[in-house]
């Protein structure tokens, strides 16, 4: 068999198609994964907590003490064990854990000589630190 018959065969054979799943696409077209639901509810969980957070942080109540309590347990577990942990969470959504509660823990402290409740940042803006430089 010469190459010329070779390349004939090659180029009559069947082609078959190479089958992706919606994860294989979304990583080659570069889409992000925040589109799928699990992620959004893990971002919706993360900016309930923050907003609980920051809401009770700076307000009196004995019902804020409570869910101002139960947050902080919750950002300052380590667990990995439940899918919806902080530690998990942030790990999906490429976050850093230590760097995002250090950021909560230096926002309660300007808050805390205001003795007030400030306006509530957007979690877009804690995590990227816009809130802080608009502040200045």
């Amino acid at each position: 068999m010469n190459l010329g018959q070779m390349l004939r065969e090659e180029t009559t054979s069947p082609i078959e198609p190479e089958v992706l799943t919606p994860e294989q696409h979304a990583d080659r077209t570069g889409r992000v994964r925040s589109a799928q639901p699990e992620v959004r509810l893990m971002l919706a969980v993360l900016d309930e907590a923050i907003a609980t957070y920051l809401r009770c942080a700076v307000e009196a109540g004995a019902h804020r003490r409570v869910l101002l309590a139960e947050v902080e347990r919750w950002f300052g577990s380590t667990d990995t064990d439940w899918p919806y942990s902080f530690a998990n969470i942030c790990d999906v959504l490429g976050l850093d854990a230590d760097g995002l509660r250090r950021g909560l823990a230096a926002w309660r402290e300007r808050q805390a000589p205001r003795g007030r409740a400030a306006a509530r940042p957007r979690l877009r803006e804690v995590l990227s630190g816009r809130r802080r430089m608009a502040q200045r």
